[in-house]
């Protein structure tokens, strides 16, 4: 991904030849690169408005045939994975609303379709979502992410997955709408895999005030290796404002993924690494960058030299490999003081069967680790059942932590997900309690609760159900703060939508 000047220009300092050859090669790219670019750009500017969506409907996935009675690695109503892709919601104050997406479908087909809507806080309503992206097939690491400028346009990211599928940008045709976007070429030279197709796997899409959009993003190609990109504008990406920050390939290494989020102008990750595939995913390792993307470094502030290449390197912050355990990343926030806090789950590996669902691989559990400004602090939460669990931490600017996610046993046992709980914690992680159980008695598990950008006490948390062991309808759900949990209409016909409250605190 490099510029090809950077790749050849020391050997080519004394070829006069070989240098006006390139030269001339590097014009010539960047002239088909423009006209692509004006052309996509020409003819999605007056692109209709978006196909509306019939409801909230999610999607139902599965991943990893396991030939047991768990049937799969995970499966279920999966409309708001995966974890690495973030933010899929946020909340706009200038608009009053929460922006979000989601992957969803016509229950009788199952195909993806991106799917973009938001809940006004002012009316109390939905708006009827609208049809961003028809992808075909059913896999929901397809789904997209979400940024939002200063002048309130909205940039979407829609994912491939691996050399599958294909990636797309999109901006929103007005500020604050979702009626209508435009799709912005993207150029090979910074996305494109081996043959040149644009590729966006696991999107983590940054807007820095005054500095413009930074995207985190996972490329494959002889493995999988973390990159970040900047634009002034969202619409011009190039190379010389690539970067490589892991690509971590020795003892059989099949590379990393990521999670990124921002802290003001602080744009951080968290990265693993994948000993002979990512079935044995393990380690956790930070680094940040405070001056978009131009360096990264530890929580301690040393410089790393990117990309990291090898398993043992600076960011580590525990070596959970020699202890065969898998690692699977959950969520980052920072804490009152602005400390980045991760919130991830291990998993005994010693048999070499530690992806696998099922109570025959022992406890999973949840942790901390906190920067406490001079180390890293390590801190269980407490325990689930399945790898692909999966809540997220919010922290209180008074201190208090919230987990929120599907961790309480639901209607299939040792399958993705369950029913919904509240942990909270008063000692900023060292202790924990269920105070609230915000589903119960469901038919099926709920999966992937997520949590806003920014989020508003009146739409607090987002997620999706789903069977958890054969295909089934999948639907929509949001809660407030305070524990009021609604479900999204699965049927609309108008433009605007009532939720459904199934629990009031």
């Amino acid at each position: 991904m490099a510029s090809q000047a950077n790749a050849v220009g020391g050997s080519l300092s004394n070829a006069t030849d070989l240098e006006h050859s390139f030269r001339r090669n590097t014009f010539i790219q960047w002239m088909i690169d423009a006209l692509i670019h004006l052309l996509v750009f020409a003819t999605s500017m007056f692109a209709g408005p978006l196909p509306a969506g019939d409801g909230f409907n999610g999607i139902w996935y599965s991943n990893g045939n396991t030939r047991d009675q768990y049937v799969h690695k995970y499966s279920g109503g999966l409309g708001t994975y995966p974890q690495q892709t973030a933010p899929i919601a946020i909340f706009e104050s200038r608009a009053d609303r929460t922006y979000f997406l989601y992957g969803g479908t016509n229950p009788s087909e199952n195909v993806l379709k991106n799917f973009i809507s938001y809940y006004d806080h002012i009316a109390k309503r939905l708006a009827r979502p609208r049809q961003l992206r028809h992808v075909g097939g059913n896999d929901i690491h397809m789904n997209a992410t979400l940024a939002i400028d200063d002048r309130g346009y909205l940039w979407v990211f829609a994912n491939s997955h691996g050399d599958g599928g294909r990636g797309n940008l999109y901006k929103s045709s007005k500020p604050y709408e979702i009626d209508a976007f435009e799709e912005v070429p993207l150029p090979a030279a910074v996305f494109g895999n081996a043959k040149g197709a644009i590729k966006l796997s696991y999107t983590d899409p940054v807007y820095v005030p005054e500095r413009g959009l930074m995207l985190i993003w996972n490329q494959y190609h002889r493995n999988r290796s973390v990159w970040s990109v900047t634009s002034p504008n969202g619409l011009m990406w190039d190379s010389s404002r690539s970067k490589q920050l892991v690509n971590v390939s020795d003892e059989k290494g099949r590379g990393s993924y990521q999670i990124a989020r921002a802290n003001g102008a602080k744009v951080c990750v968290v990265t693993d690494f994948h000993p002979e595939g990512l079935d044995h995913r393990t380690n956790l390792y930070y680094l940040e960058s405070s001056d978009f993307g131009q360096s990264w470094k530890t929580a301690s502030g040393q410089v790393l030299d990117t990309p990291l290449k090898t398993a043992t390197n600076p960011a580590l912050i525990f070596g959970y490999h020699a202890e065969q355990k898998m690692v699977y990343m959950k969520d980052l926030n920072f804490d009152e003081d602005g400390r980045p806090v991760i919130l991830y789950l291990t998993v005994s590996d010693a048999d070499g069967k530690g992806h696998l669902p099922g109570p025959e691989r022992g406890e999973r559990t949840l942790h901390t680790a906190q920067w406490n400004g001079l180390a890293w602090v390590v801190k269980d939460v407490f325990t689930t059942d399945h790898n692909y669990d999966h809540g997220e931490l919010y922290i209180e600017q008074n201190g208090l932590w919230r987990v929120i996610g599907p961790y309480i046993d639901g209607p299939q046992k040792f399958g993705t997900g369950g029913e919904v709980g509240v942990w909270i914690s008063s000692d900023r992680g060292d202790s924990w309690k269920l105070t609230e159980q915000w589903t119960s008695g469901s038919n099926f598990n709920h999966t992937y609760v997520r949590r806003p950008l920014h989020a508003s006490p009146d739409f607090y948390a987002i997620w999706a159900d789903g069977h958890a062991f054969k295909r089934s309808a999948s639907r929509i759900y949001f809660a407030t703060m305070d524990g009021h949990v609604f479900q999204m209409p699965t049927r609309l016909d108008a433009e605007w939508g009532k939720p459904q409250l199934i629990r009031s605190p």
